[in-house]
């Protein structure tokens, strides 16, 4: 998966992870289903060496689409 497809993917998720805020908030975990959503996203491969079947992306790139999550829920 290139950085690309998961820079569409986690923009599709911005709007469900914004109106579940509070839901976060009160639980004070992600729910299971949207720590899911992250990971078929393909959020989390973005740290993964390639030879572990992961992106491999630049740190420059992690922390922008971390940081676009973020916006989205900072916690």
């Amino acid at each position: 998966m290139d950085t690309s497809g998961i820079g569409e993917n986690l923009t599709e998720l911005l709007p469900a992870i914004r109106a579940r805020r509070q839901e976060v908030e009160a639980a004070r975990q992600l729910p299971a289903d949207l720590a899911e959503a992250l990971h078929r996203s393909g959020l989390f491969a973005l740290s993964v060496p390639r030879d572990l079947g992961g992106v491999q992306a630049e740190p420059a790139e992690l922390m922008r689409a971390i940081e676009r999550v973020a916006a989205a829920d900072g916690s």
